[in-house]
Parts: C-alpha cells; sequence; structure tokens
C-alpha cells in the first residue's frame, strides 16, 4: 500500500495523510530473501522533492523496514522531525553522534544525539523512473 506524502518545504519529505492511495504487488518471497525482512513489516511511500537527490529522486517509491526504528548502520533512513517525516542519510559519528546527511549538496548536513532523532524505519529499496 503507497501513502500520500508531500513536501511542504525544500529538503522535507512528510506524510500528508495515513491513507492508503495505491498498491504495488511484491512476492512475498522476494520481500523476505532479497529485502531479509518481512511484508508486514513495510511501508511504502512516493519521495517528493530533492534533498536526496542524486540517490533518491523525486517521485520514487520507497520500501521502508519499520522493523527498524532505530539506527543499526549507517544508511538511508525516514525520520520523524516535529510532525515531519524526512528521508535522510545517517552516518555514525566517531563520538557516537550522527550525521544527517541529504545527499544533495545544496541542502548542507547536520549533526544529532542518536537519541534525540526518532526514526521510522531503513530504506530497504526505491524505484523509479530512469
Amino acid at each position: 500500500a503507497r501513502h500520500d506524502v508531500r513536501d511542504p518545504r525544500p529538503g522535507g519529505i512528510v506524510i500528508r495523510s495515513d491513507q492508503v492511495v495505491d498498491h504495488l504487488a511484491f512476492k512475498k518471497e522476494w520481500v523476505r530473501v532479497r529485502l531479509n525482512t518481512e511484508p508486514r513489516d513495510l511501508l511504502l511511500i512516493e519521495a517528493l522533492g530533492d534533498a536526496m537527490t542524486p540517490t533518491l529522486e523525486d517521485r520514487d517509491l520507497l520500501l521502508v523496514d519499520l522493523n527498524e526504528p532505530h539506527f543499526r548502520h549507517d544508511g538511508v533512513y525516514v525520520l520523524r522531525r516535529e510532525n515531519d517525516l524526512e528521508v535522510r542519510r545517517l552516518q555514525r559519528r566517531p563520538d557516537g553522534n550522527l550525521n544527517v546527511i541529504c545527499d544533495n549538496g545544496a541542502y548542507p548536513p547536520s549533526v544529532a544525539a542518536g537519541d534525540s532523532i526518532e526514526i521510522i524505519g531503513r530504506v530497504l529499496w526505491a524505484g523509479g523512473r530512469l
């Protein structure tokens, strides 16, 4: 099921509504073997905005593993900051804090304490137009 997301400010990606707006089929076996998770633990959202360009493009579909609501290792995660959901690259720093990175160099990175970020899940797969 795909959820409706909107980008209300530069670099931000938010879920506008919990309403399901579309469905996309994935084989359960593919999800278990290739993504190493259970289908019930996935959220399908559409990314809007350019904060993660070139890794993720505007309107790419993202499969988010909700079973990983904490930082495990460097990767791309969906974060909640205030009432907004954002897609950002997280990278552990030597001091234990996290670099919060937009892959688009137009947006500066920030540093945050790991416990100050609410992680919704880790992005496992992205698909979009060529």
